[in-house]
């Protein structure tokens, strides 16, 4: 048989995003009571979990101190306990960030911001890039005059460059060009 030495804290939950009251003063939120280990990996990850979890507020209602031969005490004062707890409600200071590292933020942050507008890529995928564009041009001269097959390789490779992603690989010769036609024109109906 284990023999426990960590206290039980009894916990009362309220659910919600805040505390609505009736007119008598008496909570109307969902509650309930949920009894945890003090100091186990279970109250470590409840307490990580704790915010999120749908609660707006979390009572420490009582708390036991195992006694060694089997029982338990009432623990009088739960103020430290109390304070643990609200602190997993608490939002986190906030840090202060040196000119220097939030001119580098900024940037990075333009740059996703461009890449996700479609616009530009991050550095490293400019680089990427441009070596695959010359593999690109590589490939088309090499399939110039070739059959369908190949010719229909040749109008993927075109689609990736118009769309930025591949085509669906059922599509044929003439659903490819008309795709790539249709995208043309309205990149050319918008300058």
């Amino acid at each position: 048989m284990r023999v426990r030495n960590k206290p039980v804290l009894k916990l009362r939950l309220y659910r919600g995003t805040e505390i609505n009251y009736d007119r008598d003063g008496v909570v109307k939120n969902e509650n309930n009571l949920c009894s945890l280990e003090y100091g186990t990996k279970q109250w470590d990850i409840f307490m990580a979990n704790l915010a999120v979890a749908g609660y707006c507020r979390v009572d420490v209602e009582s708390g036991f101190l195992p006694d060694g031969k089997g029982g338990y005490n009432e623990i009088n004062d739960l103020s430290q306990y109390e304070k643990e707890v609200h602190t997993h409600f608490a939002p986190r200071s906030e840090e202060v960030l040196e000119n220097s590292e939030l001119t580098a933020l900024r940037a990075e942050l333009d740059s996703l911001k461009a890449l996700i507008a479609g616009k530009g890529l991050l550095p490293e995928e400019q680089e990427e890039q441009e070596e695959e564009e010359e593999v690109v041009e590589d490939e088309r001269e090499m399939y110039k005059g070739q059959p369908l097959d190949q010719a229909l390789h040749l109008l993927r490779i075109e689609y990736e460059e118009v769309y930025g992603k591949k085509p669906f690989n059922g599509w044929g010769a003439e659903k490819l060009e008309d795709k790539i036609n249709e995208k043309k024109a309205e990149l050319n109906s918008k300058e």
